[in-house]
C-alpha cells in the first residue's frame, strides 16, 4: 500500500520468504502457497506501516545492511543457512570443483546450441521495458521467438551437411536438453562458487564470519515477527 515499501517487499520475498515456506511446511515449487507466502509479507508489511512503523524502519535498515554486507563477499542468503553451514566442508568443496570440470565441456556446447537467443531476449526486456512488470514478457517473448528461428536454423545447417534423418533427430532432441542442462549447471556453478568464498572466509577472517551469522541471527529475529500471525490477513 505505499510505494516506499517495494524494494523492502523484494527483500523480504528473496531471503525470507523461502524461509517461511519451510516453517509452514508448504513446497516452494506450488505456486499458489508461494503466492500465499509473498501475500502474507505483504500484508505484515502493511500492518506493521500502519502500527508499528519503527519495527519496519529497523527491519528495513538492518535487512539493508546485512544484503550490502553479503554482496561485498559475493554470498547469498541460502549459504548461510544451518543446513548451509553444516554441510561447508572440505569433502563438498572438492566434489563441487570435479562436478565443475567434468561438467563443463557440456555446459559449453549447451551453450553454443542455445546461448544466442537466451542472450537476446535478454537484451530486447533491457531495452524496450520501460517498467520492470513488463521484463519478464518481452524477455520471454523475444527469447521464445529467437530461439525457435535459431533452433531450425541449426537443424536446417545439421540436415544439408550431414543428410542423416537419425542424426537430424538426435540432434533435434539435444537442443532443448542441452538447453535446460546449462541452466542447471550455471545455477550449480554459482552455489559452488559461493561455497568456496565462504569457505575461504571461514579459514581465513573466522571474526568477519561470526560477525556476519551473529547480522544474520539479529535479522531473523526481527523478521520472525513478519512471519507471525499478527491479524494483517
Amino acid at each position: 500500500e505505499h510505494k516506499e515499501n517495494d524494494q523492502l517487499v523484494e527483500d523480504l520475498f528473496a531471503i525470507y520468504k523461502p524461509i517461511l515456506l519451510q516453517e509452514l511446511n508448504s513446497d516452494p515449487e506450488n505456486l499458489e502457497k508461494d503466492f500465499e507466502a509473498g501475500r502474507h509479507i505483504a500484508n505484515a508489511v502493511n500492518h506493521f506501516q500502519m502500527e508499528d512503523s519503527h519495527l519496519l524502519e529497523n527491519l528495513r535498515l538492518k535487512l539493508s545492511q546485512y544484503k550490502n554486507h553479503l554482496s561485498e563477499l559475493k554470498l547469498r542468503d541460502q549459504l548461510l543457512s544451518r543446513q548451509g553451514i553444516r554441510t561447508l566442508n572440505q569433502i563438498r568443496i572438492i566434489s563441487d570443483r570435479i562436478l565443475s570440470l567434468s561438467g563443463y565441456p557440456f555446459y559449453l556446447v549447451a551453450l553454443l546450441m542455445n546461448y544466442l537467443p537466451y542472450k537476446m531476449g535478454k537484451g530486447a526486456a533491457d531495452k524496450l521495458a520501460k517498467e520492470v512488470e513488463f521484463h519478464a514478457s518481452i524477455n520471454l517473448t523475444v527469447g521464445w521467438i529467437s530461439w525457435l528461428a535459431y533452433y531450425f536454423l541449426q537443424l536446417l545447417l545439421v540436415a544439408v551437411l550431414f543428410r542423416s534423418w537419425s542424426l537430424l533427430g538426435i540432434y533435434a532432441m539435444a537442443v532443448p536438453l542441452t538447453g535446460f542442462y546449462a541452466l542447471e549447471f550455471q545455477r550449480f556453478l554459482k552455489k559452488s562458487a559461493g561455497r568456496r568464498r565462504l569457505f575461504r572466509l571461514r579459514a581465513r577472517d573466522k571474526v568477519e564470519f561470526e560477525g556476519l551469522l551473529i547480522e544474520r541471527t539479529e535479522l531473523f529475529s526481527l523478521l520472525k515477527v513478519i512471519g507471525a500471525p499478527c491479524g494483517c490477513g
